[in-house]
């Protein structure tokens, strides 16, 4: 016993087969845990990374008209793609501002009570990029009639007119 590397010579198990199972099913199941945490962590992170590479590329187009599509219909609004940039934005339904909106989630839409415009999944819509916040990852839209554009186009061309006249 007192000899060196004497527990070389012991050649009787020290734990019985059903709890060296127990332990090995003890450890896998932990490290698929560990595995399965580590996963939803880099599912996350990289839903993070995109969302702030949205809001990147959208900064510069504030204040701008853009082509969107709807991509999803909530209580509280849509969500609008934008077409020129990979981004998403919330067009909120207080800034629809001419009519009551009513949700109907079966059909997923919005529906005005009174003059019954509807909003739909890829209907094509104006909007205009009101604020973008990176550390939120949010992008702010505002949705723009037709009686808007015709405004702005207005003014636009008399803008041109004036600068061609000096």
């Amino acid at each position: 016993i007192g000899r060196k590397n004497s527990y070389l010579d012991l050649n009787w198990p020290v734990l019985t087969e059903s709890l060296i199972d127990t332990l090995r099913g003890i450890l896998n199941d932990s490290f698929v845990n560990h595995l399965n945490t580590r996963l939803w962590q880099s599912r996350t992170l990289r839903n993070v990374i995109i969302s702030m590479a949205q809001a990147r590329a959208a900064e510069p187009l504030i204040g701008e008209l853009q082509e969107a599509t709807i991509s999803g219909v909530q209580s509280y609004g849509f969500f609008a793609e934008i077409q020129e940039v990979p981004a998403e934005g919330l067009v909120h339904v207080s800034t629809l501002g001419d009519d009551w909106y009513e949700y109907r989630s079966r059909q997923n839409l919005l529906v005005g009570r009174k003059n019954k415009k509807t909003y739909q999944l890829a209907q094509n819509v104006k909007v205009r990029v009101l604020k973008v916040d990176i550390l939120k990852n949010q992008i702010d839209l505002e949705l723009v009639k037709n009686k808007d554009i015709d405004s702005i186009n207005k003014i636009e061309s008399s803008n041109e007119i004036k600068s061609s006249n000096q």
